[in-house]
């Protein structure tokens, strides 16, 4: 397997933060592919192309960028199944 390869498929670096947006109704991507235990996931109501343009994306990256390397940013209470956050 090249570096690359590598790379993709080994674990998300310790130190690193990772946030995930997913959406359930994707048209493109199954929703749980999309859900990692070494990061923080996010719902956000929409489709695939959608959340590029999506307002809710943006308020939310908006917070987690804005926080401290240090201090987890105050995000908005986990979705549970079928209710997606509203930023």
């Amino acid at each position: 397997m090249c570096g690359f390869g590598e790379a993709v498929n080994s674990r998300f670096p310790r130190g690193v933060k990772l946030s995930s947006f997913y959406t359930r109704t994707d048209e493109v991507v199954d929703w749980r592919a999309c859900i990692t235990p070494e990061g923080d996931n996010h719902e956000i109501s929409g489709g695939h192309v959608g959340l590029a343009v999506n307002p809710q994306v943006y308020r939310l990256l908006a917070v987690i960028l804005a926080a401290k390397p240090e201090v987890r940013p105050p995000i908005p209470p986990k979705v549970t199944p079928g209710n997606a956050v509203s930023v």
